[in-house]
């Protein structure tokens, strides 16, 4: 049988201006080591593949997280707050391609340690304004932000399992509008 984990960008050492497959690993926070620890299990098997994912989204997902909670605002007040200069970069992974991910692992013949993430980053500002033309909203920019930026190359892993994601952020953004309308 061939094992395949859902591990975490959480292992990376974020102090890289961009993240591939062998980025150091440094996790700093609980999370992230247990993550180490469980990749650490599976890699003494014969057969596996370690998915890191980015950060997955979709209906469903966790509402205080800042996708969730930039739509609320824009439903609720039609103005999102974005802190600082709103330069700060996440890359968000939807769940479907995050399946496809795991499809194409479970498929392949290779053992190793694979990143699943989005082609692009983006900046909360731009995510903003994305939700923002969706709902007819506007974009405040407030305090600061001195979040760590996420950056990911993942060259290694759509070359070796052959996928490559398929939902855009805006698809994405637009699914996530209609499923908050709908539940709240």
């Amino acid at each position: 049988s061939r094992i395949i984990l859902c591990s975490s960008v959480s292992v990376y050492n974020v102090q890289e201006d961009t993240v591939t497959e062998q980025s150091s690993k440094g996790a700093l926070n609980e999370y992230g080591v247990s993550k180490l620890w469980s990749e650490k299990i599976v890699t003494g098997t014969d057969n596996f593949a370690l998915l890191r994912f980015s950060s997955v989204f979709g209906t469903g997902m966790n509402m205080d997280t800042i996708l969730p909670q930039y739509v609320k605002q824009a439903l609720e007040r039609k103005e999102i707050t974005v802190y600082g200069e709103g330069k700060r970069l996440q890359n968000y992974l939807h769940v479907q391609d995050a399946a496809g991910y795991l499809w194409a692992a479970a498929n392949s013949r290779e053992n190793g340690e694979f990143l699943a993430c989005a082609p692009e980053s983006i900046s909360n500002l731009d995510l903003a304004r994305l939700i923002a033309e969706e709902t007819g909203s506007v974009v405040k920019l407030t305090g600061e932000d001195h979040s760590p930026s996420f950056v990911y190359n993942n060259t290694f892993t759509a070359r070796t399992l052959k996928y490559h994601p398929g939902v855009s952020m805006q698809e994405g953004v637009k699914e996530i509008i209609k499923w908050i309308k709908k539940e709240f």
